[in-house]
């Protein structure tokens, strides 16, 4: 009798196995969309893009290489990867001739980047639509002060300003500025180069050295993985435990820690300020020490703009902070852009647009990512057309 057991307990277990083995086969790709690592190693380290794609810079940081080859990207999971690269002037973006003008310049961080093929971005949808020759600029991880000296730089090589110059905002980009520059490239990868400090009287940054920035990506490499088991996390050979872990364990940890604050760790990511008072930033209040450095670039940018007489454009696609609530009401602040009017240049919103025309934010952003989705890349590329360049049609 025992022995019986024993045999179909044995049997229970390897049928298991099998089936599991065999539908992670089939399924592959599908898995790897849940966790990345399942049954393959890890395709880049640091922050998750591409290796090669950006390279440092003395003044910024870091930013895109320019004429750089292709190198596929794996962000958001949920889609097939996808080749990104840098044009002759340091974009994500088709190069153009020296003869063709750019006439549209857009600025921003990882929503103007990408995340979405170059065929979906929002950039080459407003090309298409409106014949106008845009150069997206966009780079991942960057605020106001990155964009205009990319800017600057940009121009000074075209010796020519483009008509029309979008700088599409987030919230987070008051983060980006205040702790910039922030992030270095090492081997090829991205990597955060400041630490910020949370204690119970101050918040503080500090620099990371490179040795130390050096030892723990080595250290990444060494066990093929951005997880904390690396190379013994089941989930890198079941498929049965990506299902347990990814949609049982973590839910149910998510729903435990809920009470937690994310702020109540001591270190924290750049973006602490806007994660944890999303609420004050919307607000935009000038008195705030954190948003001094965005203030100041963005008015010398619009100085710059009037001095050399091109039309500058501040996209609010601050879609977070349209999900805020107040006293059970899904709340807008349009504090920013009221700071964009009151020193003569146009600030339009693309949260009111959205709240106004009963338009949610799940419906165009991915899943498991809040960037922009191809429907949503295709309705802020109609967005733009309809109210940032009103004046050309």
């Amino acid at each position: 009798m025992n022995l019986n057991l024993k045999v179909i307990g044995v049997n229970s277990i390897l049928t298991c196995l099998l089936l599991d083995f065999v539908l992670g086969f089939f399924l592959k790709e599908k898995v790897q969309k849940i966790y990345p690592e399942y049954l393959k190693e890890a395709q880049t380290f640091g922050r998750g893009y591409p290796k090669g794609h950006f390279n440092s810079d003395k003044l910024k940081g870091f930013d895109i290489k320019k004429n750089s080859k292709k190198v596929m990207s794996n962000l958001p999971k949920e889609i097939n990867p996808y080749p990104v690269w840098g044009n002759n002037i340091g974009c994500f973006d088709h190069g153009k001739n020296k003869n063709d003008k750019y006439e549209i310049y857009l600025a921003g961080d990882s929503y103007t980047w990408g995340y979405a093929p170059i065929e979906n971005k929002f950039g080459t949808i407003i090309e298409e639509k409106t014949g106008l020759n845009v150069a997206a600029c966009g780079v991942s991880h960057t605020g106001q002060i990155h964009q205009f000296q990319k800017f600057k730089e940009i121009v000074e090589t075209l010796k020519y300003f483009p008509k029309y110059v979008i700088v599409n905002r987030e919230i987070n980009d008051i983060d980006n500025d205040y702790f910039h520059p922030h992030t270095t490239i090492i081997d090829g990868y991205q990597i955060d180069d400041v630490r910020v400090i949370v204690n119970n009287k101050d918040i503080y940054f500090e620099k990371i050295t490179f040795e130390e920035l050096r030892e723990n990506l080595d250290y990444m490499i060494s066990k093929g993985s951005n997880y904390a088991l690396g190379r013994f996390d089941p989930r890198k050979y079941s498929l049965t435990a990506v299902i347990l872990i990814e949609y049982l364990y973590k839910p149910l940890k998510n729903l435990g820690n809920k009470k937690v604050s994310k702020c109540s760790f001591k270190n924290t990511g750049i973006y602490y300020f806007s994660n944890c008072f999303p609420k004050q930033l919307s607000k935009y209040d000038l008195n705030i020490k954190i948003l001094k450095p965005n203030k100041s670039v963005i008015l010398e940018w619009i100085k710059h703009s009037k001095e050399n007489n091109y039309k500058l454009i501040f996209s609010d696609i601050s879609i977070s902070s349209y999900a805020l609530t107040e006293d059970g009401k899904e709340i807008f602040s349009s504090k920013f852009c009221d700071f964009i009017k009151s020193n003569g240049v146009a600030c339009i919103e693309f949260g009111n647009y959205l709240r106004n025309n009963l338009i949610s934010t799940n419906k165009i952003t991915w899943k498991k990512d809040f960037h922009f989705n191809f429907y949503g890349n295709e309705l802020y590329a109609d967005y733009l057309i309809k109210f940032a360049l009103k004046e050309h049609f």
